[in-house]
């Protein structure tokens, strides 16, 4: 049986090794009182999460185009990387548009290393120590990786400013042709 029980849920600004491709890091934690297991609503964004549940092994979040229940124990605790706008699909090695309404393990997206980065989160019990893991590992993973094209990174601040903005003016605003930013 399934209920809306009661969750905590805080996001925490990315370290500055991870502040140019992520938005935010966050916990939850599923009230473990009470008989019946958390039917969590989770309403679509268009944000693509890494997400570790419990010591299970982490998975990709792809972006929502529509809302869904997830299903979880009474005191289950979830550790989440949230990545800013257009940086997934650099970050993940895979278009975030394979990834819509989807949630894949972490390992078919990412090849991980030897000492397994990804799964060394869950050995941690507490939120702070978990949430330092994570930012450690994704600093550690994305340093290897090439850094967001700055045109890219200012089009989408730009677009996010100006959700009703013409190609032209996009254009103009970044110094970059119409063709070009299509």
């Amino acid at each position: 049986m399934l209920a809306h029980a009661r969750s905590s849920y805080h996001e925490f600004k990315p370290p500055p090794a991870l502040a140019d491709r992520m938005v935010c890091l966050w916990v939850q934690q599923v009230a473990r009182a009470g008989e019946v297991d958390y039917a969590h609503p989770v309403l679509p964004d268009g944000c693509v999460d890494i997400v570790w549940i419990d010591d299970a092994p982490p998975v990709v979040a792809g972006p929502a185009t529509q809302p869904v229940i997830a299903h979880l124990r009474r005191g289950a605790f979830l550790v989440g990387a949230r990545f800013r706008p257009g940086c997934a699909a650099g970050s993940l090695g895979i278009p975030a548009d394979q990834l819509v309404d989807r949630t894949v393990p972490l390992d078919e997206v990412v090849s991980q290393d030897n000492d397994d980065l990804f799964g060394r989160v869950v050995r941690w019990q507490s939120a702070a120590d978990r949430l330092r893991e994570v930012s450690l590992m994704l600093g550690r993973h994305f340093g290897r990786l090439p850094g967001i094209d700055p045109a890219v990174e200012h089009s989408i601040r730009w677009l996010v400013d100006h959700p009703g903005g013409r190609v032209r003016d996009l254009s103009d605003a970044t110094g970059l042709s119409e063709r070009q930013t299509l």
